[in-house]
């Protein structure tokens, strides 16, 4: 991990834009299926149950492809007949986005009343730490100053505490502020 070659960042210049090999940048690729549901599990505080196994099992710990999962198979978990990496479906598809957007698998994990979220709800927690714990819980890093200009005004329109019906406000915007984070690219691929 301390090597030149594996430090390379994934913006690349002028001279090595188009190449895909030889390693003058890092070329950026999609996170595994398995590994993106564990990722959304941990940052909403919401384990996948997987039929058969205890719960908080992770995607990774499964052995076989006899647990159903529509999230895995839509992100192209290998069907493990070989021992191939080819095997791993990585190109984007239709059904990946479309899941991204309306599907069971994110949208149930936020609206779970024992996620993250609610937590955050209840407990009055400021916009700044907020913004900061998704950040660092989804990114793993620290929010920029333009994303803090971004959101901080839109995490204002529904201040922390009140009645049930700014509590519900709320979380709507902060249901709303981590599907945009757990569905853009920085969260999904490996850069």
């Amino acid at each position: 991990m301390s090597s030149e070659t594996y430090q390379r960042s994934s913006e690349p210049v002028t001279d090595n834009e188009g190449d895909q090999k030889y390693y003058s940048h890092y070329i950026v690729r999609r996170l595994p299926a398995e590994v993106i549901l564990d990722a959304l599990s941990q940052v909403t505080g919401v384990p996948t149950e997987f039929t058969g196994y205890p719960k908080g099992s992770r995607a990774l710990q499964l052995p076989d492809l006899r647990v159903e999962s529509y999230f895995l198979t839509a992100f192209g978990r290998p069907e493990r007949i070989t021992t191939c990496s080819c095997e791993r479906q990585e190109a984007p598809s239709v059904a990946q986005a479309l899941h991204l957007s309306n599907g069971d698998t994110i949208n149930k994990k936020l609206e779970a009343p024992e996620g993250t979220i609610p937590k955050l709800v209840e407990d009055g927690v400021p916009d700044e730490a907020v913004v900061r714990q998704l950040c660092l819980s989804a990114l793993c890093r620290l929010p920029t100053p333009a994303e803090r200009t971004a959101i901080l005004p839109q995490l204002a329109t529904a201040p922390p505490g009140g009645d049930a019906t700014a509590k519900a406000a709320r979380r709507q915007v902060l249901e709303d502020l981590f599907w945009a984070t757990l569905t853009g690219r920085e969260f999904l691929f490996n850069h």
